[in-house]
């Protein structure tokens, strides 16, 4: 996953049978794909105004307005 503003990138870990489910536990691999999912959310932000998934660095709280650094200098 990338940032939408800066581009920098966070990485999850390998995700296990990506491309090739092996037999019949998609289970195992719904779990697995959830966790690498979940890891690479607590790294991102979520603007509310624009949609788009930014870094730490490209996010901006004030007040009660969660947003990305673009979003929060158009409101202002």
């Amino acid at each position: 996953m990338r940032c939408s503003l800066c581009g920098k990138a966070a990485y999850a870990g390998r995700l296990p049978f990506l491309f090739q489910k092996r037999g019949t536990d998609s289970a195992g691999y719904a779990r697995a794909y959830m966790r690498s999912y979940q890891q690479l959310v607590r790294q991102f932000n979520y603007c509310q105004s624009c949609g788009r998934w930014v870094c730490d660095d490209c996010f901006s709280i004030e007040g009660d307005r969660d947003a990305c650094e673009e979003c929060a200098a158009k409101s202002v």
